[in-house]
């Protein structure tokens, strides 16, 4: 009698819990060129879902703005990064809030364009490692 309880109280909570596995899904892998992304991150489901996924990730780039004492999460960011030779390997425009970047190893300049307001930054991608940058506005 007990196991068959139990059975039903484990079935029902695993139907029930269905919706939510679904909102926190990491949004699909997208490639341009040779290079794999992702990208997203709107809403605190997809967004801790896409921060769980990056130790999977070389690269993580996170995009914000500075609204007085607080920090939020900003899209329609343009990011374009190149390698070491300064041939451009990914040009991505419209990005954010989080991005995840399949890189090899080696040296690479992510350069990040929001409201005509440019940042860049140098990084080195090491095998095994994840390197995380915040850019904020």
């Amino acid at each position: 009698m007990k196991n068959t309880y139990l059975k039903k109280y484990v079935l029902g909570i695993s139907i029930l819990s269905l919706p939510f596995f679904a909102l926190a899904q990491v949004p699909n892998i997208q490639t341009e060129g040779s290079i794999k992304f992702i990208a997203g991150g709107i809403g605190s489901d997809e967004s801790r879902s896409i921060q769980a996924e990056a130790k999977n990730w070389p690269l993580m780039i996170e995009l914000s703005q500075k609204d007085g004492k607080k920090s939020s999460w900003i899209s329609e960011v343009s990011i374009v990064i190149t390698d070491h030779q300064g041939n451009s390997i990914l040009n991505l425009p419209d990005q954010g809030p989080l991005l995840l970047v399949g890189l090899k190893p080696g040296k690479y300049m992510v350069q990040a364009t929001y409201n005509q307001v440019k940042m860049v930054r140098t990084i080195v991608i090491n095998s095994g490692t994840v390197q995380k940058i915040s850019l904020q506005w």
